[in-house]
């Protein structure tokens, strides 16, 4: 057979089944007890039909459904000329909308696993954030973890999430001294003094006098701290900061702090004539990238904050070596009391990397849960008002006859931890699971994502990261608005026209 007439055949009978695409019934032909169907047009050239779910957008790679159709995610206050019925319509898409994104979130189609699916369970972070602004006060999230969040990494995806849509500026809490530098700040310090750890080689102290970070700077003397935006970060709230704020402890009761900027010609000097925890503020009234703050006399430094006037601010919170067994350390009234000075609103804890190379068997790994456990309790106990998020550890790879494989106890221990916790009240987000599961670092490290150790993650897995966890951050705000503006109108009809309407999710 000729070419010719091979290449006409060919399209003769794509060209008859294209048109059985597009004329064949949606519904299908009935014949018998047996229903034939054929694909759409639409489906064959795009690979989906449209459905009820062609409304939602999708992630590109996390398998998120994060935002709502067009008419939802802008949803404004009801007009009150507007008539009864088109409330009425307006609350039930509201609603319908409402019912898809939890739908998608039991589906575990987000790696956040929640208890008992509260899709309300970051309600009262979500709200205290939005009153922030009217309240001209800054609430903290702090994201402790290991070696896998230094340099900023991670935190400063969130950060930059967080202070767009509620507010807030800087780089927030830094220890006085910072071991490994971050890309986010510039910092130094000269004079004396003494460091103790909770966590890892350094000194430590019997009275478990350790502080938000975990770690604390004893000065007995004087000592300059000093402080520089990176105006070249892509994230452009972190560049700069209008708030200062000092957590110390006065030992004598003749503490001082003098903040400076000498470009703006700013200097202000705070005495304090009492001991104890204490935080001094400085209000400076206008962003600025660089600050000096001297300090003097005896005090023990838990962090410096450089903030905006109100709104987020992401705390980097990073413990090389620490296995997340650090927090029943710290001495329960200063940790309450430093968490309640600080207006912290939400803690992250990203712990279980240190741990995994350490598991020899299924009780080893128990154990670990277990401790993991008590000191997220501990945290509670100390802060029943602070929600928590426990990011899970990543995969990890051991060289096993020459072929890089997932540690064989990891997705045990995976699966230990996010059940314990989940059923214990804490929310656990899946990096594991984010990453593709077993064997998925092989291929984070061959994309370019993680670095050759098969453990940490390069700029842009941390990046990679970092989205993800806002993916599911955003799914559970756009409920939230919904859930409130869904509230607010539907006490607005029943007062006009007594009009009820079953809603869900109004746990409070």
């Amino acid at each position: 057979m000729k070419v010719g007439r091979i290449v006409l055949f060919i399209f003769t009978v794509i060209l008859l089944l294209a048109a059985m695409c597009a004329f064949f019934p949606q519904e299908g032909v009935h014949c018998f007890n047996v229903t034939l169907r054929f694909p759409s047009l639409e489906k064959v050239l795009t690979g989906h039909d449209k459905t009820s779910f062609d409304t939602f957008q999708e992630t590109d790679d996390a398998g998120i459904l994060y935002e709502m159709w067009e008419d939802s995610a802008s949803m404004a206050a009801f007009n009150d000329s507007n008539m009864q019925t088109a409330d009425s319509a307006e609350l039930q898409s509201v609603t319908d909308s409402m019912k898809c994104f939890e739908h998608q979130l039991k589906l575990n189609d987000s790696y956040l696993y929640l208890p008992e699916n509260q899709l309300n369970y970051f309600d009262k972070f979500f709200a205290s954030a939005e009153k922030a602004k009217t309240k001209g006060r800054t609430v903290r999230v702090l994201h402790y973890g290991d070696s896998q969040i230094e340099l900023d990494r991670i935190s400063c995806v969130l950060r930059e999430y967080f202070q767009e849509l509620f507010g807030g500026m800087g780089p927030g809490l830094l220890p006085l001294s910072q071991t490994v530098p971050t890309y986010s700040v510039t910092q130094s310090v000269a004079g004396d003094f003494t460091k103790y750890v909770a966590y890892g080689e350094g000194k430590h102290d019997a009275l478990h006098n350790y502080g938000i970070m975990g770690k604390r700077f004893h000065i007995t003397d004087s000592v300059t701290f000093t402080a520089l935006g990176n105006e070249a970060n892509p994230n452009k709230h972190v560049r700069c900061f209008s708030d200062v704020k000092l957590l110390f402890n006065d030992c004598n009761g003749n503490f001082t702090a003098t903040l400076s900027n000498d470009d703006e010609g700013y200097s202000e000097i705070i005495i304090s004539d009492t001991t104890g925890l204490d935080m001094f503020e400085w209000n400076i009234g206008y962003p600025i990238n660089s600050m000096t703050l001297t300090l003097k006399g005896e005090a023990d430094i838990y962090g410096i904050m450089l903030d905006g006037g109100y709104g987020v601010s992401v705390d980097n919170i990073p413990m090389r070596g620490s296995s997340g067994m650090v927090y029943t350390i710290i001495d329960r009234k200063q940790l309450r009391d430093s968490y309640l000075i600080a207006n912290v609103g939400l803690i992250i804890m990203q712990f279980g990397g240190n741990s995994v190379p350490l598991f020899c068997d299924t009780v080893s790994v128990r154990a670990f849960v277990s401790n993991m456990l008590r000191q997220i309790q501990y945290v509670q106990s100390i802060n029943p008002q602070c929600q928590i998020l426990f990011v899970g550890p990543a995969d990890m790879s051991k060289n096993d006859g020459g072929e890089m494989v997932t540690y064989p106890l990891l997705p045990f221990a995976i699966d230990c931890l996010r059940n314990t916790l989940v059923s214990n009240g804490v929310a656990y987000w899946d990096m594991y699971r984010m990453m593709g599961g077993r064997n998925s670092m092989v291929k984070w490290v061959k994309a370019g994502l993680a670095g050759e150790d098969y453990i940490h993650f390069t700029n842009a897995g941390a990046e990679k990261v970092g989205k993800a966890i806002i993916n599911s951050f955003s799914i559970l705000y756009e409920l939230y608005s919904s859930r409130k503006h869904c509230d607010f109108n539907r006490d607005t009809l029943s007062s006009r026209s007594h009009f009820q309407t079953d809603s869900i999710l109004t746990n409070k």
